[in-house]
């Protein structure tokens, strides 16, 4: 059959015309599989992780699979910059624990919660519910929580706002399934703020790092055969915030895990930290190094330090890696590095390679108006809760000009934690014994518009109260400046 073919196609076709035919689809066929490759690389460096819908490099995943795939990620972005900007907010859910909320910790698969108690309860984000407190407790309250799949690390200590001496300033590690109390570490001389767990199956999955305001970081080693005490660095001054920046390199994990970064909020001051290990040998012990710092400058409004603290590294960064590196030399010296937080006069700021841009306090009139918890949004956006349960989003442009959007007073004072689980879901804790879930969305004309002054925040006190104190829920009011008053 093939003979007849080629046959017939000398009768119409000379040689020279089917060669040269032949050797164009050669051609034509490298440039579609350089556009599939191109695209592919252009989704990674715009949006980081290849989308589930597309296998990894597959031959079946054309250029125009991932034009689509490109074009259905910026649109679900452009829509979630626009859900954030309106500023509609409605609780979803809620879930109670047995006793006040002080912190917590969550990832795909549950949350932590650390209690007034100084107890810790887990609640699991598939069944929606909530389990027994973990054995054992702090003698304070449970400050800063951290997890990964098999462990819970806590810190405890005073919460700032009673003024009293800390009745606890350990560390604690738990087992995540059963709740049992592994070890304790003693070694902070003022409150716990700040705890961080690596990933239990890399490298330094038997190593936790904690901070206090004794303006110590200390490596801890979760092996319970060994000295629990690994190493320590001192920071410039007081440390309420230690944030976790795990390598998003694609391929990360097929690398040698050297180093993982860690940055933390020293008074006035952002400091980056690496914890590596001193050689490749499996008895080598790692250790914490200052890698780089910068302050910022709040012209005298900023005595007492920063507070809560978010980065976001956009993807290109990690894209332009050399083969085997899993970081850039520095995070604080990337231009595509974002730091941004708030301090505890209530100002907010943002910076990137060491250029920060800070504005003053949106609501001065209730008091305390420290900044307690930020997250980094898409288009150059943060969203951000205060003390007084006052949640903000504040924007920059090109330059780091600040101005805040809006403003909503809804949840109860005294929150510490605020938390992205989806593009436009929040969780956060809010002075009681629940944690709770809130949708954002556009509704222009409907809850949370400009039209309407309040959105729901659920109907159900949670919580007996005195007379005078504020209720567990509060309806989102809104206060200060919208984007269209500019």
């Amino acid at each position: 059959l093939v003979a007849e073919v080629l046959e017939r196609l000398h009768e119409f076709f000379d040689l020279g015309l089917l060669l040269a035919v032949r050797s164009g689809s050669k051609l034509w066929l490298e440039r579609i599989r350089a556009a599939d490759v191109a695209w592919r690389a252009c989704f990674i460096c715009r949006f980081g992780a290849v989308p589930k819908q597309l296998s990894s490099g597959a031959a079946s995943d054309s250029a125009v699979d991932w034009v689509r795939a490109f074009r259905a990620a910026l649109s679900e972005e452009n829509e979630t910059v626009m859900s954030w900007r309106q500023g509609g907010i409605q609780e979803e859910s809620h879930y109670v624990f047995q006793h006040f909320v002080r912190s917590w910790a969550s990832d795909d698969k549950g949350l932590v919660a650390g209690l007034y108690s100084g107890s810790l309860q887990q609640l699991d984000w598939t069944t929606r519910s909530v389990g027994e407190l973990f054995e054992g407790s702090h003698r304070d309250e449970v400050i800063c929580v951290a997890l990964n799949s098999m462990h819970v690390l806590s810190g405890s200590g005073d919460p700032g706002y009673y003024s009293r001496p800390s009745h606890d300033l350990s560390v604690k590690l738990w087992c995540r399934a059963s709740g049992r109390l592994l070890r304790s570490f003693e070694g902070h001389e003022d409150t716990v703020r700040g705890v961080v767990l690596f990933e239990s199956d890399g490298r330094f999955g038997q190593c936790c790092l904690s901070a206090g305001l004794d303006a110590k970081v200390i490596l801890w080693s979760t092996n319970p055969n060994v000295d629990p005490f690994i190493a320590s660095c001192a920071l410039g001054g007081q440390c309420r915030h230690l944030r976790a920046v795990p390598s998003q390199r694609v391929g990360a994990k097929s690398l040698p895990e050297t180093e993982v970064r860690v940055l933390a909020g020293a008074f006035n001051e952002v400091v980056e930290l690496a914890v590596r290990f001193e050689s490749a040998s499996d008895d080598a012990k790692p250790q914490v190094l200052i890698l780089r710092s910068f302050t910022v400058d709040t012209s005298g409004t900023n005595r007492e330090g920063l507070s809560g603290m978010d980065c976001f590294v956009r993807p290109e960064v990690w894209a332009r890696l050399t083969c085997n590196a899993a970081y850039p030399e520095s995070l604080l010296a990337e231009e595509g590095v974002t730091v941004a937080g708030g301090t505890v006069c209530g100002s907010m700021w943002v910076a990137s390679a060491g250029r920060a841009s800070i504005v003053a306090p949106a609501v001065t009139n209730i008091f305390p108006r420290d900044v307690v918890s930020v997250e980094i949004l898409e288009g150059h956006q943060m969203v951000a809760v205060k003390r007084t349960g006052t949640l903000c989003l504040v924007s920059w442009d090109a330059d780091f000009q600040l101005s805040q959007r809006w403003a909503r007073q809804g949840l109860r004072m005294y929150v510490s934690t605020l938390r992205r689980r989806e593009p436009r879901l929040l969780v956060s804790d809010g002075f009681d014994n629940a944690i709770r879930t809130l949708r954002v969305g556009i509704a222009p004309g409907g809850v949370g518009s400009r039209n309407s002054v309040q959105t729901r925040l659920g109907s159900t006190r949670l919580c007996s109260r005195r007379r005078g104190e504020r209720p567990g829920w509060m309806p989102f009011l809104e206060s200060g400046m919208d984007e269209d008053d500019d």
